[in-house]
């Protein structure tokens, strides 16, 4: 993604510019799409943040050689003074210092970021892990802990630490589920809905075009709700739609629903055992989600007719219908498809 995009799931001090799984993924489905009529012209992905306090977690001491800074100074601070100014402040002040964020990258699409008191663990290899969202939260865990970031106790107050010998891998992971549950909450859940079809996806593009609340065509998103221009807003629900062609490298349009933190804490949803599958999860928010898209292609009436025209819907609460089935889900077809539901990436 564009570094000066901002957006609510990522970090602009992150490069998510590798992302060859889901150019093979969109490029091999756009394929299937004209040889095949088993998989829909709609398929669904998510993205997840997983968010816990700095003195909850169960940081190792040594956690920040992990996490090196990024380089980007959010604000200045006087620690004899207690107080902070801006980043963007001209000149600093005497007795001022930068202070930076950290980050580090667990896995190809997983990243740990420290700032203030939060530490964000952010998720999105999920197109080619299709289990649990839950389970990989426990994974991804168990994978900071490899990386000396996390240290945990188990029930004896015994250390376990990356792959202690004197700790079970049983009871190893059963301290991290622990404190899964207990300290970590979801901060952010991504829906993503992906228009394959070239024709129904530039359509959508052009229709929508106008109603960008961001002020900034050059980005190449179009923000339709809960566009704050610092990046940093606490709106509760975020709907933007872009171009992955100019994003990721295919041509696709992904419309992407993101629930923050104040939505998942209403509905009540915030602890990482309610994130099941995905399609289990699309229809725990499936109302939410119908809202939305009723929203976006009430925008786009030429481009309704032709994806209800593809679907074979007759109206707009059928075409609704279709979207938020659970067979047009990555997770179904890839089952339909015969594909590993669990791996390094989904290769074709």
């Amino acid at each position: 993604m564009a570094g000066a995009i901002p957006n609510s799931l990522s970090y602009k001090e992150i490069n998510l510019s590798s992302h060859t799984s889901l150019v093979r993924y969109i490029k091999k489905s756009l394929l299937l799409v004209t040889a095949r009529h088993d998989l829909p012209t709609v398929c669904h992905d998510d993205r997840l943040l997983l968010r816990g306090l700095k003195h909850n977690v169960g940081l190792d001491r040594q956690w920040w050689r992990t996490m090196p800074k990024t380089g980007e100074i959010i604000r200045y601070w006087n620690p004899r003074r207690k107080i902070s100014l801006p980043a963007d402040t001209n000149p600093v002040p005497p007795g001022f210092r930068p202070i930076s964020p950290r980050q580090a990258l667990l896995a190809e699409d997983i990243f740990a970021y420290a700032r203030d008191a939060y530490v964000d663990v952010r998720i999105t290899d999920l197109w080619f892990d299709l289990r649990s969202r839950y389970t990989k939260c426990l994974d991804v865990l168990e994978m900071a802990g490899d990386r000396g970031i996390l240290e945990y106790h188990d029930a004896g107050r015994q250390t376990l630490k990356g792959f202690s010998p004197a700790a079970t891998k049983k009871r190893r992971r059963e301290a991290f589920r622990r404190r899964l549950r207990s300290v970590w909450c979801v901060a952010e859940y991504e829906h993503d809905l992906l228009i394959l079809d070239p024709l129904v996806a530039q359509s959508l593009l052009a229709e929508l075009a106008p109603y960008d609340t961001s002020g900034h065509p050059e980005w190449s998103t179009i923000y339709l709700k809960g566009f704050v221009s610092t990046g940093r807003g606490n709106r509760p629900i975020v709907v933007k739609v872009y171009d992955t062609h100019g994003k990721h490298g295919a041509p696709a349009v992904k419309i992407e629903v993101t629930l923050r933190s104040g939505y998942l804490k209403y509905h009540k949803i915030r602890t990482a055992d309610r994130f099941a599958q995905q399609p289990d999860i699309q229809l725990l928010i499936e109302k939410t989600l119908r809202r939305e898209w009723r929203a976006i292609f009430s925008k786009a009436s030429h481009t309704t007719e032709l994806l209800a025209a593809q679907v074979r819907a007759s109206d707009m609460d059928a075409l609704l219908d279709h979207l938020a089935a659970r067979q047009t889900t990555l997770t179904e077809i890839t089952k339909r498809q015969g594909r590993p539901r669990t791996g390094t990436g989904i290769e074709w």
